[in-house]
């Protein structure tokens, strides 16, 4: 009975000694672990080597070259505390602030670079900070020389489980050549409009000129020379007139109402080419004018004129523009329409492109119509051309819409320079 209990208690010390044992080895394997001693470890699920030495220098190795490439960048890169405490700064932000890194590490951030009155542009996006990234933000340091420095700034900062700000880790691009650039830009586009606007006036002038050089000469000179004509032949059947017995001779008869007939023309030549009406009644006056002249002339049993909103007086050049696209169209439905209804719209509106006000004139008719595409082919149509020409020139918009059968619309539309407009007078 004895036996059996010696080999327990043997069994039992040998247990117990290589548990000590593999104590003894595991407190040697953690010290040499903990003294960097460990080239690896066998991974206990695939017997697969875990290299740690070799990883750490790889580590480190990764870490110089990084550090010194976000050193060496063009951008500007830098980390805050919460509080705006500068913790880095790369050798970009050296160059273009003018504060050398041990002038700007331990500097606040926001007073360094926003000094004075300026701190207070930076309340808002320190707000968005505190709680999220940002993205392609434009700030305007201050740098050393008090030269104003723009960088558009992303972060991607650190936040704590809570949610709470830890730093703030911003790369800023320093896009200031490329501002002054459209700046630059802008002023000479802004140069080039008034320049454009200048030659644009010196051309309608010139025409204008030249249509009341025309005018002048149709008024002193063929017209005088039609009317005397109509005098004299008109003077000669009144001989026909006294004596019955005498028939008037056909051709006289025919040859009197042509020449009646070129008088009504030169006159409407001579009022189409001067366009007086525009100085005494403006846009709108005129234009009702001209729409009963033409009604008169093409036996239109319907035309009206319509205005949402009393129409201003605007720039000399614009009324002048105006008035001959809506006399050109008006003119294109009497020889071409075979219209019995015409209506001219005036409209102050805003363009969805755009916030700026437009004069919209908009010229339909009822008549037979065409196919838009149809007449473009042909460069015989000049008044199309010249419609949209004109209406170009004024940085406006020109569309035509026509369906055979069905009637024409045309659309002009003209921005509204706000210093060349005034109300209507009362």
């Amino acid at each position: 009975m004895s036996e059996p209990t010696c080999n327990r208690s043997v069994s039992a010390d040998a247990q117990l000694h290589l548990l000590v044992q593999q104590l003894r080895m595991a407190e040697t394997n953690l010290q040499a672990f903990a003294h960097d001693q460990v080239d690896a470890v066998i991974s206990p699920m695939s017997d697969t080597p875990i290299l740690l030495r070799r990883a750490r220098e790889a580590l480190a190795e990764s870490e110089v070259r990084y550090r010194r490439l976000l050193t060496r960048m063009s951008a500007v890169l830098f980390e805050l505390r919460p509080d705006g405490t500068i913790c880095f700064v790369n050798d970009a932000a050296v160059g273009i602030t003018g504060y050398q890194k041990e002038e700007a590490l331990g500097q606040n951030w926001w007073t360094l670079f926003f000094p004075g009155e300026r701190g207070a542009e930076t309340q808002d996006l320190r707000a968005q900070l505190a709680v999220d990234d940002v993205i392609g933000v434009q700030i305007e340091l201050t740098a050393k020389n008090g030269a104003l420095v723009t960088l558009e700034l992303n972060t991607a900062n650190r936040y704590d489980a809570r949610g709470r700000l830890e730093r703030i880790i911003g790369l800023g691009v320093d896009v200031t050549a490329r501002i002054q650039a459209q700046e630059a830009v802008r002023r000479l586009n802004e140069q080039l409009l008034i320049q454009q606007r200048h030659l644009t006036h010196c051309i309608m002038t010139t025409q204008e000129e030249e249509r009341r050089v025309i005018s002048f000469e149709l008024h002193d000179g063929l017209t005088q020379y039609i009317m005397s004509s109509f005098a004299f032949l008109d003077s000669y059947t009144a001989t026909f007139t006294e004596n019955e017995d005498t028939p008037w001779p056909s051709e006289l008869e025919m040859g009197m109402k042509y020449l009646h007939e070129a008088v009504i023309e030169a006159r409407r030549l001579v009022n189409g080419l001067r366009a007086l009406a525009l100085d005494e009644l403006g846009l709108v006056g005129s234009l009702e004018q001209l729409l009963v002249e033409e009604q008169k002339r093409s036996q239109w049993e319907k035309a009206e004129l319509i205005q949402d909103t009393p129409i201003p007086r605007f720039d000399n050049i614009l009324e002048t523009v105006a008035y001959r696209v809506v006399q050109e169209a008006l003119t294109n439905i009497r020889k071409h329409a075979e219209a019995t209804r015409v209506q001219v719209t005036f409209t102050l509106e805003t363009s969805p492109d755009s916030p700026e006000r437009q004069l919209a004139v908009e010229v339909r008719d009822w008549g037979k119509g065409f196919t838009v595409t149809d007449k473009r082919r042909h460069h015989a149509h000049v008044g199309l051309h010249s419609m949209e020409e004109r209406v170009n020139l004024l940085k406006g918009s020109f569309r035509i819409e026509s369906w055979p059968g069905e009637g024409t619309c045309v659309y002009a539309r003209f921005p509204i320079d706000q210093q060349n407009s005034s109300p209507t007078p009362s």
